[in-house]
């Protein structure tokens, strides 16, 4: 939990807006107006200086007509959603997709692991493992079968069919059959 503590400060601080303004701009680019508007009516309301900090910043559109803001009529822009591309949990799919073998060799030709768009896949992989405890999983079932050689597809197929959980399932047989050994009871 610390370790994420860290990853959010440093983030906040890297692109110098506030967890409030985070929040906004997370609502806004769900459009999870129910959530805004019930935040907005029982807590402390997002400020005109944040909100005004974050279109300045070209990190949100406002296409309210009025003076007035409403929530609803804002959008994020492309600068914010690269933002999110360096959140902290980015930085886990880049391990993933750095560690992940560039080839693997079927008949003694090279096949290419990586033949798809890496921004594409970290996004993906951002947004299907939503906690370090897994990405620990997978990186050391990735780490696994790379010793034992069994990379034999490409990241994404391994990725999306999650091999991880196959991989865990061979080290526990593996495990059990040290532990208890192989013969009959």
């Amino acid at each position: 939990m610390m370790q994420d503590m860290k990853e959010y400060t440093s983030f906040l601080c890297k692109f110098k807006i506030t967890p409030n303004q985070l929040y906004f701009l997370k609502l806004t680019e769900t459009e999870d107006w129910e959530n805004m508007y019930k935040y907005t009516e029982t807590n402390a309301r997002f400020t005109i200086h944040e909100i005004k900090d974050l279109i300045k910043k070209k990190y949100l559109i406002n296409n309210n007509i009025t003076e007035k803001f409403e929530a609803d009529n804002f959008i994020v822009t492309d600068k914010y959603n690269k933002l999110l591309k360096t959140s902290p949990n980015s930085i886990l799919g880049e391990e993933f997709w750095e560690l992940y073998p560039s080839f693997f060799w079927i008949n003694e030709k090279k096949i290419p692991t990586k033949s798809t768009d890496k921004e594409v896949f970290i996004l993906n992989y951002v947004k299907k493992i939503k906690n370090k405890t897994i990405h620990k999983r997978i990186i050391n079932a990735l780490v696994y079968a790379i010793s034992r050689n069994q990379i034999s597809m490409g990241i994404l197929k391994w990725f999306n069919s999650e091999q991880w959980i196959e991989i865990e399932k061979e080290r526990k047989l593996e495990i059990n059959s040290h532990c208890y050994g192989s013969r009959e009871l």
